[in-house]
């Protein structure tokens, strides 16, 4: 059976340097399309012309029967385009097994790699920022038939904290801020912040958090209470009259989530649908507060479960707020 690996991350995040390895160590029956390769091959500045010949390459190695492995190189962060992909590669041949491999690192530590690489392959700072606030995690039958998580874990050395949450406080107490951590850390930090988002908001992130997880009566919805806010910090945004806005902060906090089951919990081995279903509710719970949908329930493979946790979490949300 044929296996085509999608990678998902940011600039320097260790995309392409997974795919080149993984195709050196099969030897002869796999093959990496690169969009970055493309783009310097071909002198093709055209975002859509590099993905156009990317598509015709993985469509003629699908369809050729040859290849083993299949490694489609490229940041691919929407899930929406991806999901458009998945749809293709099915409707090539349906017994093509397709794995969505996330690549979770902190922005810090991107940076850092980034600001190493040739001057002709830097991608611009504020990009990779950008880029890091819109990564969305992947879903199983909407965009691959198994995730794998690569990176550097968040969250090893708190799981017992992040299985059974009370305060968000406990993850930095119990964190031992070693190198490799560091700029997890620093990342997390950063939503230990004022929301300055008045009238929604009266108190601070990290107490609105709190409020959520006392909130909430279940392990589940307490862990999700937990993530849901916890990039806020990240993806802050203050217009010129100091007003707040968080925009895929709900994208980020799903990717910790992701984070803490590939990397720690479930380190070697598939994650469970209903693992993956409480980080779709991270991902979908701003949306929550408002109808969902029936285009993104259908699109996104919103389960009666999925649904009513997200009813349900949009309450304790609302609920979860000092109003004086």
């Amino acid at each position: 059976m044929t296996r085509v690996y999608i990678t998902i991350g940011i600039p320097a995040s260790g995309k392409s340097t997974y795919s080149k390895n993984r195709v050196e160590d099969i030897k002869g029956k796999a093959i990496r399309f690169s969009s970055d390769d493309i783009r310097k091959a071909y002198n093709e500045p055209d975002h859509a012309e590099v993905f156009r010949i990317m598509r015709k390459g993985l469509r003629e190695a699908i369809e050729s029967n040859y290849y083993d492995e299949i490694y489609y190189d490229a940041t691919n962060v929407n899930r929406k385009r991806r999901r458009s992909l998945y749809r293709e590669i099915k409707s090539w041949d349906k017994e093509v097994e397709v794995f969505g491999v996330f690549f979770s690192v902190p922005l810090f530590e991107s940076l850092k790699r980034n600001s190493k690489r040739n001057a002709d392959e830097k991608v611009p700072e504020h990009t990779v920022l950008r880029m890091h606030r819109q990564l969305q995690v992947p879903r199983v039958d909407v965009d691959c038939d198994e995730i794998i998580v690569k990176g550097i874990p968040i969250f090893e050395e708190v799981s017992e904290v992040v299985e059974n949450p009370t305060r968000v406080e406990n993850i930095f107490n119990n964190m031992n801020h070693s190198n490799k951590s560091r700029h997890w850390v620093a990342e997390l930090w950063l939503s230990n912040t004022e929301h300055e988002c008045l009238p929604w908001h009266l108190e601070d992130v990290f107490t609105h958090i709190n409020m959520c997880i006392e909130n909430a009566s279940s392990p589940n919805l307490k862990q999700v209470a937990l993530f849901h806010d916890l990039a806020k910090g990240i993806t802050k945004e203050k217009d010129e009259t100091g007003y707040a806005t968080y925009r895929g902060h709900a994208d980020v906090g799903a990717h910790y989530l992701l984070n803490y089951l590939g990397l720690t919990k479930y380190i070697g081995s598939s994650i469970p649908d209903h693992e993956l279903d409480k980080v779709e509710v991270v991902h979908q719970h701003m949306n929550a507060h408002n109808e969902l949908g029936q285009k993104n329930i259908r699109n996104n493979r919103l389960s009666e479960a999925v649904q009513h946790n997200l009813r349900v979490f949009a309450e304790i949300d609302s609920m979860s707020k000092i109003t004086e």
